[in-house]
């Protein structure tokens, strides 16, 4: 048994916490890594390793749609806000989008990663509040290394 000293872990919700489909994801930080462990009650779970250099760039694809913890940018500015890029290294493909959630109303970001025969490896729907906090955490964590 190996104990990791020096590891921060923080842990975020999807937006439909009393629904019967739950998700999760945990997020790792390391000195040399990051890992987000997925956990959906239907779905599975996945583990993903990211880079310094990954953690950026998706924290900047999730800052583009929820740059404040108030809420995601206006409908009129959103126009090439969503992500939709392709991992160089994984060929795994990563979405970030707009979504909304009906009683009561609100909006957030959809988190999605797929493998390139487009299988889902991971999907998730967060309000703004949660997708700003995973974002300054992934950037806090690049500030680090």
């Amino acid at each position: 048994m190996q104990v990791i000293t020096g590891a921060k872990v923080s842990t975020y919700f999807n937006w439909n916490r009393d629904a019967d489909e739950r998700s999760q994801l945990t997020l790792i930080t390391r000195a040399h890594d990051v890992t987000l462990g997925y956990e959906d009650s239907f779905r599975g779970s996945a583990v993903l390793t990211l880079s310094a250099q990954e953690a950026h760039a998706l924290a900047a694809d999730i800052l583009k749609l929820a740059p404040t913890s108030n809420g995601v940018i206006p409908y009129q500015e959103r126009t090439g806000a969503s992500t939709n890029r392709v991992d160089p290294e994984s060929g795994l493909i990563i979405r970030i989008t707009h979504n909304t959630d009906g009683e009561p109303y609100r909006e957030g970001v959809r988190l999605e990663i797929s493998r390139p025969d487009h299988t889902e490896v991971l999907c998730m729907d967060v309000d703004a509040y949660t997708a700003h906090r995973l974002a300054n955490s992934l950037k806090a964590y690049c500030l680090t290394t």
